[in-house]
């Protein structure tokens, strides 16, 4: 399904497969033909042993066409109340006051990062590809910095003028969401050695919940530091030690910042070693409206080497502002019934999901309905489709709407004559019964290169 892409189809070129995402290497184009044996693998008795949890990737019945088996991500569970708003989720549960952020594992949001270089050759191949995407320039407070030399997979600073101090700053300052918006949950993450003598090596972004600082230091405290909206340039509001870490001459680290539903993560060899909590609920949010928005590394006082340079941003959610009537709009707050979901895709600018579902019910005069999405409603007389449903079912004459699929599936030929009225609705949910299974493996033929991904 397209409606899970970047994430569960991911990108399918070989150079672009160190990812974590179980699914990223299956893609088949979109209106193509041609079958190419890939096949999700779906487990049907997960649930049976343990109950859907928010933000599993099930397979489910389409309600309006139970036909149709769609792969989307759960975002909503039964009798809460829900809201999206600025790229996060914020739920309220039966019983209590304020809504409170939904925040996924860290294995989760692995899964997830979007890179957005992950369509060029990352920016250490060559000198070129780094500048491109890089300034290199003084630390604050200084006015000379250290030379930066790139080659094959590699950034090493070198001492220039008496000076070792450098700051690399992302080019564009932000990540967008493809379609314009600014995305605040992002991450920095490479691998550093450092090669002389004594200092500290940081990564920052600054966003619109404030500045986020790791500082590795050779002498002092390591930290993960958080300045909240309005006084990033000034003293940190938070400082929290990283456990167990020591930057030193020759030893190798994986050094990553993350943020992401409302929780700043430092990592250091991939295991965790401070955390800053910044959003607990929606009313309590603290935005800079207007942030001078940054993402960056570099070094004080020494020279380093750094591989494996990625950058990620976080699946931004948000509502349907220029859609139809019935769509669910950014904070606007919708009730889940019992022993239903709510449904998402990954690729939020373009999924249909729950956000945009619509039930259209015609009533006819002989007392009878049908139900489908509205999308699968045909009415151009010009329409192919029409003309075949003529001939399919031996009309004599073009009917005047088509539905392309009722809840059963079945495509209806209808004339306006038989219509007694015509009415439609938001069909935001899953009902349990229309559950197939939770998603887990992707496989390919042994005509593909036989291959399995977790």
């Amino acid at each position: 399904s397209s409606s899970m892409e970047p994430t569960l189809l991911g990108d399918v070129s070989p150079n672009h497969r160190r990812e974590l995402c179980p699914f990223k290497d299956y893609h088949v184009p979109l209106n193509s033909d041609n079958a190419s044996g890939d096949r999700i693998m779906v487990t049907k008795y997960y649930y049976a042993f343990s109950p859907v949890e928010r933000f599993d990737v099930i397979v489910f019945k389409f309600p309006l066409n139970q036909a149709k088996n769609f792969i989307k991500r759960v975002v909503g569970l039964p009798e809460e109340e829900l809201r999206i708003y600025h790229g996060n989720l914020y739920v309220r549960k039966p019983g209590e006051q304020k809504f409170r952020i939904a925040r996924r594992t860290l294995r989760t949001q692995d899964s997830i990062w979007i890179d957005p270089a992950k369509e060029t050759n990352g920016y250490l191949g060559k000198f070129e590809d780094f500048r491109r995407a890089w300034d290199t320039g003084p630390v604050p407070g200084a006015t000379r910095h250290a030379e930066a030399v790139v080659s094959e997979g590699e950034l090493s600073t070198q001492e220039k003028d008496g000076e070792r101090s450098v700051q690399f700053s992302y080019r564009p300052k932000s990540i967008d969401d493809a379609a314009g918006r600014d995305v605040d949950d992002v991450r920095i993450a490479f691998d550093l050695e450092v090669t002389g003598p004594k200092g500290q090596v940081f990564a920052e972004v600054v966003n619109a919940y404030g500045r986020f600082q790791i500082r590795l230091d050779t002498e002092g405290e390591s930290q993960l530091r958080f300045h909240k909206p309005g006084s990033e340039d000034g003293q940190p509001t938070e400082t929290h030690p990283l456990k167990d870490v020591q930057l030193s001459m020759d030893r190798r680290l994986k050094v990553e910042l993350s943020i992401f539903d409302g929780v700043a993560y430092a990592r250091v060899n991939d295991g965790e070693r401070a955390r800053v909590t910044f959003i607990e609920t929606r009313e309590d949010v603290l935005e800079n409206k207007s942030p001078d928005r940054r993402i960056a590394f570099g070094a004080k006082g020494l020279t380093f080497k750094v591989r494996n340079l990625v950058l990620g941003r976080d699946l931004y959610y948000k509502g349907r502002e220029n859609d139809r009537n019935h769509a669910l709009h950014e904070d606007e707050v919708t009730k889940i019934p019992a022993h239903s979901y709510l449904m998402m895709g990954d690729n939020v600018a373009n999924s249909h999901d729950s956000r945009a579902w619509v039930r259209h019910t015609f009533k006819l005069k002989n007392g009878k309905e049908v139900v489908c999405e509205e999308q699968q409603v045909i009415r151009s007389y010009s329409s192919d489709f029409l003309k075949n449903l003529q001939e399919k079912f031996g009309l004599d004459r073009t009917p005047d709407i088509g539905i392309d699929g009722d809840e059963h599936g079945n495509e209806v030929a209808l004339f306006q004559s038989d219509i007694e009225s015509e009415s439609t609705a938001p069909e935001r949910f899953v009902d349990e019964k229309f559950i197939v299974g939770k998603a887990l493996w992707i496989w390919w033929p042994q005509g593909r290169w036989f291959h399995l991904i977790r």
